[in-house]
């Protein structure tokens, strides 16, 4: 990647000697607002005073002018919109559409964030959003475009999840600034983007890059913005302003191999007057149109589609770029000065979190609705619960929320209280469709529960309290560890399981945390009873230590698989050993901390390199139990970190070392926190992570002296490694990563700033929340670590859901004779490289679900798990133990529009010419025209199918 100084006078020599053409130059000007559902204001706050007039006063111009058009993004915005109409308006609306003045681009809920959301994130929103437009507007309103202006880089899984949407072209434009400028001085502006390793160009996207500088239309012409700077066309400006337009556009077309100029005409909740940008543009299109003498120029109105459509006609061979993303980015600044944009991976850890958990919480709703209400689903319209949090999860997705970048009111007011309400709401879905599965035929329904409070009530009067654990994976999970909160502390409790034997667990009194093992199969529950104990046993060993005077003793904490070892003077870890394989790892960690007078919500611009903490930790404590062993490191009163191991057999549990991390309130201000890990791995600056958790990318790192320009977004895992050896690290939440060294990885988990960071917020970072977070690390051999961390994964971020049966109050015995102890949905456990990816009620029929299964592995990753899979779908539900039996599978593409064979007949085909990456390879497996039983799943393939109930 070239300098920055160097691209500016790239760029500036390129303008100047830039030639003009002797082919008339066709100009595509597309009308457009970018509206954010929520960032500097709530999503209503936007909808009363901007949004709606901008729908309501653009559709009426339109009407009035036959010539104009109007292109809309935000399904979120739009059906809210639609929903205040009359049928004349809707109508309206319609025929515009298949007039094609008016076109819906991207279409998905929101325009989604690509850096820190997770793949399942982006397909349900963008599944939300299309399926509206399907089903209130028509087929014929489909979106064709992807559209992504204005997210803060471009991840390459949009391209490859993108292309099995069935779009025709990708336009982006928030790329690092002198990527543009030398795609500017090689027309390559526009290419084709093999977004997938693994796929190539069976998963490939014709992308479009926006010229420099941003999406928004430049001054003088952006009519709507300060008018001294921003003048109305009148006789006297008229041909100047001409001029002036007409040579952006030529110098923009220059970065292009055709003739034709796809030019962005708004900006941010623009269109509020469209009679004031249309009555302007208009009088400069009559004069440049009647004057192609002069100017050489055709330009008109178009809608997005036709731009590519027309390109498309043209026999150009575009480039290609392989499997390579658009992170971090930066825009032009002055002075000249790099301001790389990784500072949001991690801004708002609180939020970020929130949204997986809730997300998590969806999945698993989702899939209890499906399953038990199947029977009961004319009778009991639970998707009515579910849709508010399907909703507000969507919500989030967007690139001002989960990235942290929106003001802190609006993500307390829009984002956590609508996904808090959410998931009360859900929950009673939740509640009801477990009810239903759990019930033998010809007993009455019990009460249940999620509230600790009501439990503790009935667990208080010395009744026994059935605890029913739902698993919504397709793996059954044994020696699983299960905890919950308690707060009888005056009294002591045992787990029972259904062969009336107590299960081993443990009662931490001092934190409210009862922890027991069980086991659940796969996507379904098992049940285990608490009751009261008579006989108080101490099973928890609790040791203070503080290391402020010099202690030469060491600490250990251990399981099946690890031993982890303290230095008794400072408190730090300072030796893992693997106790399968006998390796040992020399490894230091410590939480270090930048410090900044710049950064803010968007960017990280440290001022120097990081510093520890300390040397030595305030304090440590070591507990030691026979389900789990900790210690917890405390570096200051606000910032704890713990190390803990389970005791268990369970190798997706054990094989990892969790790392949890407590976090405020009133962290210090101006100050970037890391927790480091330096090992004895030689790495050698090269660490790999998956992008929105899905394919695997690797990063080196860049020579340059700026840290946050190798700073990437974790999402799911990373890790760095050698020939043999791996340390592997999973995350709940989006943060910040990066080696700034060979052996060394770092992750950024807390920030606060003291200032703005200039790039839209208008105000500090100021996050003064507590909050806990976790991180997952193992060590261990290559092949163990790729077969370990995506089961582990989905375990640890789709936890186990524990509902109390409240009444009626019986003992076990007959709690067992009126109720299903425990079931499964499935036949069989799933391969451990198939993830049940969805099992959903589609919205729009209540007979019909919708079921994704996906591969978790890559080609060449694993010489077992890399393999094809053959599914039989018939036989997936065939056992009916549920009452569950889907039937007549019809393939779509990922996010419904149509069949796949729709899709292949429908999608524009592109020419293509030499690489820009030469790692771009295709995937030599050939899908097959296959009946829908049963069905092949290719690595990293997701496949999607509609189903009768």
């Amino acid at each position: 990647m070239k300098t920055f100084t160097f691209s500016i006078i790239v760029f500036l020599l390129f303008l100047l000697i830039s030639f003009s053409s002797h082919q008339q130059l066709e100009v595509f000007i597309v009308p457009h607002t970018h509206d954010d559902p929520a960032w500097l204001e709530t999503f209503m706050g936007y909808y009363t005073t901007r949004v709606q007039y901008i729908l309501t006063n653009t559709i009426t111009d339109l009407l009035q002018n036959p010539t104009h058009k109007f292109i809309y993004v935000e399904n979120s915005f739009f059906r809210y919109w639609w929903d205040q109409q009359n049928s004349t308006m809707q109508e309206n609306v319609i025929n515009l559409i298949k007039l094609k003045q008016f076109e819906f681009v991207n279409g998905g809920y929101v325009m989604n964030d690509e850096a820190v959301t997770n793949y399942d994130m982006i397909i349900n929103q963008m599944t939300i959003g299309h399926q509206w437009i399907k089903e209130n507007i028509g087929e014929f309103a489909i979106p064709k475009i992807a559209f992504h202006i204005d997210p803060f880089g471009s991840s390459n899984m949009s391209p490859f999840l993108f292309s099995q949407m069935c779009f025709d072209a990708f336009v982006i434009d928030r790329i690092p600034w002198d990527t543009k400028i030398d795609y500017m001085a090689y027309k390559h502006m526009e290419f084709i983007w093999r977004g997938s390793r693994n796929w190539g160009s069976k998963n490939e996207m014709f992308t479009y890059v926006c010229p420099p500088i941003l999406y928004g239309t430049p001054v003088p012409f952006n009519w709507e913005h300060n008018p001294a700077d921003n003048p109305d066309i009148t006789d006297e400006n008229l041909v100047e302003s001409a001029d002036l337009l007409v040579s952006v556009w030529k110098d923009r077309s220059r970065g292009f191999l055709h003739n034709q100029l796809l030019f962005l005409f708004g900006d941010d909740f623009e269109f509020h007057y469209p009679e004031k940008e249309f009555g302007n543009m208009d009088k400069l299109l009559n004069y440049i149109n009647s004057h192609q003498e002069k100017y050489n120029v055709t330009a008109h109105y178009s809608i997005l589609s036709e731009y590519f459509e027309s390109i498309n006609k043209e026999q150009v061979n575009f480039p290609i770029l392989g499997a390579d993303d658009f992170f971090p980015y930066y825009l032009l600044d002055f002075p000249i000065e790099n301001k790389w944009w990784s500072g949001f991976f991690t801004s708002w850890p609180l939020l970020k979190g929130l949204i997986r958990s809730s997300n998590a919480n969806l999945f698993t709703i989702e899939f209890a609705n499906t399953i038990y209400n199947s029977k009961y689903r004319t009778t009991t319209p639970l998707i009515q619960n579910i849709l508010p949090l399907r909703n507000a999860v969507a919500l989030t997705a967007h690139h001002d929320a989960i990235t942290g970048t929106s003001r802190p009111d609006v993500n307390q007011e829009q984002y956590i209280d609508n996904l808090i309400s959410g998931s009360n709401i859900g929950d009673k879905a939740f509640i009801i469709s477990l009810q239903h599965g759990l019930t033998k035929p010809g007993n009455q329904e019990p009460t249940l529960s999620l509230n600790q409070t009501e439990m503790e009530k009935v667990l208080s009067k010395n009744q026994t309290v059935p605890i029913i654990v739902f698993n919504s994976l397709g793996w059954t999970f044994d020696e699983q560890i299960i905890s919950f909160n308690l707060s009888l502390t005056n009294m002591d409790f045992e787990i029972i399981g259904t062969d009336l034997n107590p299960v081993e667990s443990i009662y931490d009194k001092e934190i409210g945390k009862l922890t027991f093992i069980g086991k659940v199969p796969a996507i379904g529950f098992s049940t285990y009873f608490i009751q009261l104990k008579q006989s108080q046993t101490n099973k928890i060993i609790k040791n203070v230590i503080y290391p402020n005077e010099f202690n030469s003793q060491t600490y250990t904490i251990s399981n099946k698989f690890y031993s982890i070892t303290f230095s008794g003077e400072t408190g730090l870890v300072i030796l893992v050993k693997n106790k399968v394989t006998g390796g040992l790892f020399i490894i230091d960690n410590n939480i270090f901390r930048y410090s900044t007078y710049k950064s803010g919500a968007y960017i990280f611009d440290p001022s120097d390199y990081a510093e520890p903490y300390s040397s030595k930790v305030e304090s440590i404590t070591q507990i030691t139990s026979e389900l789990y062993d900790e210690i917890h490191q405390v570096f200051a009163s606000n910032l704890t970190q713990i190390w803990r191991l389970y005791r268990t057999n369970n190798e997706d549990l054990g094989r990892f070392i969790e790392i949890e991390h407590k976090l405020g309130p009133n962290l210090e201000g101006n100050k970037e926190v890391v927790t480091r890990f330096i090992t004895s791995i030689p790495s050698e600056g090269v660490f790999y992570q998956t992008n929105n958790d899905l394919e695997i990318m690797k990063r080196v790192y860049n020579s340059s002296e700026c840290i946050t320009e190798n700073y990437y977004p974790f999402t799911g895992a990373c890790w760095i490694e050698d020939s043999n050896q791996r340390l592997t690290i999973i995350t709940d939440r989006a943060h910040g990563i990066t080696s700034i060294e060979s052996g060394v990885i770092e992750v950024m988990i807390a920030r606060r700033t003291l200032q703005d960071d200039g790039y839209g917020l208008g105000m500090p970072l100021e996050d003064t929340t507590y909050y806990k977070s976790k991180l997952w690390i193992m060590f261990d051999t290559i092949e163990e670590s790729e077969r370990s961390r995506h089961i582990s994964s989905l375990l640890f971020n789709t936890p186990f859901k524990l509902t109390y049966g409240i009444s009626p109050n019986i003992g076990i015995n007959e709690w067992m004779n009126s109720y299903l102890s425990e079931t499964t949905t499935l036949c069989n456990d799933l391969p451990r490289n198939i993830h049940l990816l969805s099992l959903i009620e589609n919205e729009y029929s209540t007979k019909q679900g919708i079921l994704r299964l996906q591969h978790l592995y890559e080609n060449d990753t694993d010489s077992e798990y890399s393999k094809v899979v053959e599914i039989s779908l018939n036989e997936l539900f065939s056992c009916n133990l549920n009452g569950f039996s889907p039937s007549n599978y019809q393939e779509q593409t990922l996010s419904l529009l149509m069949t796949p064979n729709q899709c292949s007949t429908n999608q524009m085909k592109w020419n293509q010419n030499k690489e820009l990456n030469e790692e771009s390879k295709s995937n030599s497996n050939e899908t097959e025209n296959e009946t829908i039983d049963t069905i092949s799943i290719y690595p990293m393939q997701i496949r999607t199918f509609l189903f009768d109930y």
